[in-house]
């Protein structure tokens, strides 16, 4: 249902600013265009709708853990939790949006323009909650907010033109303006995907082994498809116009819609999983992508993929080239539809087995037998030499292995495992659960829980296992938490600042999971609460 929502929610946004622009754009130089004032209005509803959906389910959830009604589970999470504080403001200026396109009866300009802003403001309002501005919240949330913007003139127009266009007259004209925007929208949608990329998939080719990978892989040739198409609907279709002032190139344009389509239906799909910011360890926790085996075989956290060039895929990146410049004479010359749909579907075939038979898989296994005399030592090997350990507590994991719950630098909070014998201690490979992001010396709190369904952290006899540590500084009163899980209320110690607890279950419990926060009086002094259960070994 989320996805569902969020697939509609993109398209929907697009259609309000490429509408918006249009209303602008003096009508010679546009096709005619018939967009109701109830339609825009319409939208902007459905964006209202559409952006509450993941708020529903929070709602759900948090009325049944707290025995309240749907309404009372409502308030608490729109004046608690951030995601419903930004719906509200989502919700406030989309109604003033609606009353002011609905109120400009004589279609004034100056309206519209003030309409489109209002719009943009939301576009920035919806990124406050993307993956990127919690992982940098200046620069990833202003990179995420352009990069939504850009997609959205790009196309928004595209798709008005394409569903709403009542002519082809003026399309010379149109091209002209709007492929120079076309063209610095897709340029700033690329730099800034490129720097969204760095920041949620730093392992681009190693990232192919998980289905988080395989799905970026499509939307990128996808997206290689959508440029072509611009090259058509930019280039081609105009010099052919300046032949046959008869060709309909409108027909085209839908065609490229509709790959955009699947571009944005990726990308919500893609929202629902957590990006894989280190491959090796999120194969520990995940299971990799069985298209990908069916390639390559069984790979795991030791694997990494190299390219290496065969005789197979020269002869796929022969028939992508083939595939390009039919589609091209396609669109020139004898303007059949059909055959450029082929010529699509061919183009994306062979693009992915070029891609696929590019690429091998090397295993390097590395061996973590290094005993060292201290935790410290232990610890810091995994690390920077200047980086500065705090060590916040340690305890017994089984009997020859601890955790140990420790700062680096009071940015980063890990949890880490040691085997331990009377020679020392030794690392434990990939055993590191790591709470990045913004550091926790600058929150009141820092709080998440890791879903473990393999691994070294998994508890042996169990399918699941649920590893929730945390630091607080505000409250500075807090002596206990109360982590309540869908299947067990557990009472934990705060022990410098800071948490830990394992709890482990053969069902797999909701995300929802409140902690409360008590003093030595038993007195509630706070709480806390997160959607989601980190299914990878690094987490924001």
């Amino acid at each position: 249902m989320v996805v569902l929502s969020k697939a509609l929610l993109y398209p929907s946004f697009a259609f309000l600013i490429g509408g918006l622009i249009l209303t602008l754009v003096p009508t010679t130089k546009r096709p005619s265009i018939k967009i109701k004032r109830s339609a825009f209005a319409l939208v902007v509803l459905s964006i209202i709708m559409l952006s509450f959906v993941p708020i529903f389910s929070s709602v759900s959830y948090v009325s049944n853990i707290f025995s309240l009604s749907f309404f009372q589970g409502l308030e608490l999470v729109l004046t608690n939790f951030t995601i419903g504080k930004t719906w509200l403001v989502t919700v406030v200026i989309g109604i003033f949006l609606a009353i002011t396109i609905i109120l400009n009866k004589k279609d004034k300009r100056f309206v519209y323009f003030v309409a489109l802003l209002l719009g943009i403001v939301m576009i920035f309002i919806v990124s406050k909650g993307s993956h990127m501005a919690s992982l940098q919240p200046n620069l990833g949330y202003i990179t995420h907010g352009m990069h939504f913007l850009s997609v959205s003139i790009w196309v928004g127009i595209l798709f008005v033109i394409g569903l709403c266009a009542i002519d082809e007259q003026n399309w010379l004209a149109f091209l002209k303006w709007y492929t120079p925007v076309a063209i610095t929208s897709v340029l700033t949608v690329t730099f800034s995907g490129l720097f969204l990329m760095g920041g949620t998939t730093p392992e681009y080719a190693n990232s192919f082994m998980l289905s988080y990978g395989q799905f970026l892989l499509l939307k990128h040739l996808l997206f290689i498809l959508i440029i072509l198409y611009g090259v058509i609907n930019g280039i081609i279709i105009r010099r052919k116009l300046k032949r046959d002032s008869s060709f309909r190139p409108k027909k085209w344009l839908r065609l490229e819609s509709v790959f955009i389509l699947l571009v944005l239906f990726i990308t919500a799909l893609m929202t629902e999983s957590t990006p894989p910011h280190n491959v090796s360890v999120t194969l520990e926790r995940t299971q990799p992508s069985s298209i990908f085996e069916k390639f390559h075989g069984s790979v795991g956290p030791y694997s990494t993929v190299v390219f290496s060039g065969s005789l197979v895929s020269y002869v796929f990146i022969i028939m992508v080239l083939v595939c390009v410049f039919f589609l091209f004479r396609t669109a020139f010359v004898n303007n059949r539809i059909f055959k450029g749909i082929i010529s699509s579907a061919i183009f994306l075939i062979a693009s992915y087995l070029f891609v696929m038979t590019t690429i091998s898989v090397e295993n390097t296994f590395m061996s973590e037998g290094v005993i060292f005399h201290s935790v410290e030592e232990a610890i810091l090997k995994g690390h920077q030499e200047n980086d500065q350990l705090t060590i916040l507590q340690k305890g017994n994991r089984y009997d020859d292995i601890i955790y140990v719950l420790y700062t680096i630098n009071e940015s980063e909070l890990i949890s880490e495992l040691l085997f331990e014998s009377e020679s020392g201690y030794e690392r434990i490979w990939d055993s590191r659960l790591t709470i990045g992001g913004i550091p926790i010396i600058e929150t009141d709190y820092k709080i998440r829980t890791f879903l473990i369904t393999d691994g070294p952290w998994l508890q042996q006899g169990y399918s699941f296992t649920y590893v929730t540590f945390g630091f607080i500084q505000e409250p500075k009163d807090v002596d206990t938490v109360e982590i309540r899980y869908e299947g067990e209320h557990k009472k934990v110690p705060i022990k410098n600042q800071s948490f830990f607890n394992l709890s482990y279950s053969n069902d797999q419990w909701e995300a929802l999971h409140p902690i409360i926060f008590y003093d030595q009086s038993e007195n509630e002094v706070g709480d806390y609460m997160r959607g989601i259960m980190e299914t990878d070994a690094y987490c924001h």
